[in-house]
């Protein structure tokens, strides 16, 4: 499959000609509110280059267990989440991983480099992409791992906890190895509620994936870490190459998770631009949003506007949006998913604006003029 991921500015700079400054990229789940203290970190943690990271990160150890209220021995790090998605199959070395779809491509990309077998159960539009409780229990039977991402990547759902739950206790019934990528987690009010990070320290199977790249608009920086029981923490990181970290990566988030005002800043930020997003295009002829309780929105080409003379399918309004500098995620692509499908993140309400006129051009619609 190609183009299978969101953030790649550089091929349309090289494609369209145009300069990576006058791109809006809408295709990378991205906060839009930059936390400025993170230029006087990076600054003041130059000369530490000249050094080899703490092998052991401690600083950043403890100071994610700040965060999430959970011992640093139950905490590893690693350069990015995508680096224990692709790790944690190589250590458990399942026959078969059950993977809900549509959902990330890297989860199939690290089963496959380890030559097991993806076992898909796909998620229904008509269901609203909820995860079936019934048929991912009874599908369990089949395999020795599951991965889940709650909330969800890319139809934006947050399941059901006590679903979770459920699943959680039958997996360790069964002696079956789950991974709950939480990445897109800290986008949601009260994060610390609805996450697993506390029953993972107390599960033999279980292990929570977390991101620093999304909600903290480092995606450069590539800084992600996993909880779990400390005998599974000591299994992964005995597999996990040296100084993964680097030490600007390793300064940033010893400080970053200490901004409650940015976190709290951000949050009303994100749900007041997507609720205008909402309120916008949810009701522009040939388009169906659906809910979505993060910082991006999956959107669909109604069957009549895909299936029409003129019709235009996500491909097309992808490639009309990206000649103008704006980049959206076609879907297409994904497994699960049609030619109708794509994705958008929230943005700042000036890019949003854009993005809106963009879109209801693109569809034959009339564009708007926005006021202050």
């Amino acid at each position: 499959m190609s183009d299978i991921h969101g953030g790649n500015v550089w091929s349309v700079t090289d494609r369209d000609g145009l300069q990576p400054s006058a791109i809006i990229d809408f295709s990378a789940s991205i906060n839009p509110l930059f936390p400025e203290k993170i230029k006087d970190i990076v600054v003041r943690s130059i000369e530490s280059l000249c050094h080899y990271p703490d092998p052991d990160y401690r600083k950043l150890r403890d100071a994610i267990s700040g965060f999430i209220n959970i011992s640093p021995e139950n905490i590893a790090v690693g350069n990015g989440s995508t680096e224990f998605i692709y790790l944690i199959p190589r250590v458990i070395k399942p026959e078969n991983v059950l993977i809900p779809i549509p959902s990330f491509s890297e989860y199939e990309n690290a089963v496959r480099q380890i030559n097991s077998n993806s076992v898909f159960l796909t998620l229904k539009e008509k269901d609203s992409f909820e995860l079936p409780l019934n048929d991912v229990i009874d599908r369990l039977k089949d395999v020795r791992m599951l991965f889940l991402c709650t909330p969800h990547n890319p139809t934006g759902v947050l399941y059901k906890k006590e679903d979770i739950f459920r699943i959680i206790d039958e997996c360790e019934r069964r002696g079956i190895w789950i991974l709950i990528d939480e990445v897109f987690i800290e986008f949601v009010p009260d994060f610390k509620k609805i996450s697993f990070v506390s029953e993972a320290v107390k599960r033999r199977n279980l292990i929570i994936l977390r991101s620093l790249t999304k909600f903290f608009a480092i995606p450069g920086l590539r800084l992600g870490y996993i909880v779990s029981n400390t005998d599974i923490i000591k299994k992964i990181k005995d597999y996990q190459e040296p100084w993964r970290v680097n030490t600007i990566a390793d300064a940033v988030g010893c400080e970053i998770l200490r901004e409650t005002d940015y976190i709290d800043e951000s949050l009303s930020l994100i749900k007041r631009e997507r609720d205008f997003l909402f309120s916008e295009l949810g009701s522009v002829k040939g388009l169906k949003l659906f809910p979505s309780i993060v910082n991006f929105i999956m959107a669909s080409l109604k069957q009549s506007t895909v299936n029409s003379r003129q019709s235009i399918t996500s491909r097309d309004l992808y490639s009309k949006l990206a000649s103008k500098g704006i980049l959206i995620r076609d879907l297409s692509t994904m497994r699960g998913l049609e030619n109708r499908f794509f994705r958008f993140a929230v943005r700042n309400h000036s890019d949003n604006e854009k993005l809106i006129n963009a879109i209801k051009t693109g569809l034959g619609n009339q564009p708007q003029t926005f006021t202050d």
